[in-house]
């Protein structure tokens, strides 16, 4: 129950502020689809897909209401890969990144660098 309400509240976050992932993944994760987004912060980076989240950890650490919306990422901390997936907050002002060790934060839609179509 508690994951579930801290989960509902940074899916309304606007500001972003990077947590921490408490252990690091041996390899990186698995990724889908076209990329949507990449960010960079101090400390923390990664790549949003716009294909469905395949990374388990991570599904197990989202409400089972939420995990259809999940998308799949990349992600680092301090160099080291991590599993993350992402969705867009309600208003689709900020993407929401989930850690595999359950952890989550908000990258507000300014700070994230979309790729020009040619």
């Amino acid at each position: 129950m508690k994951l579930l309400l801290v989960f509902a509240a940074v899916v309304f976050l606007t500001a972003g502020c990077a947590v921490k992932p408490e252990a690091a993944q041996a390899e990186a994760p698995a990724y889908s689809g076209q990329k949507v987004a990449s960010f960079a912060a101090p400390h923390t980076n990664g790549t949003l897909y716009d294909g469905s989240c395949q990374n388990g950890a991570v599904l197990r650490a989202v409400p089972p209401q939420f995990r259809h919306v999940m998308k799949s990422a990349t992600g680092t901390y301090e160099g080291k890969p991590f599993g993350v997936c992402w969705t867009w907050n309600a208003d689709e002002s900020a993407a929401i990144v989930v850690w595999d060790d359950g952890g989550a934060f908000a990258v507000p839609r300014q700070i994230l660098k979309f790729p020009i179509d040619v």
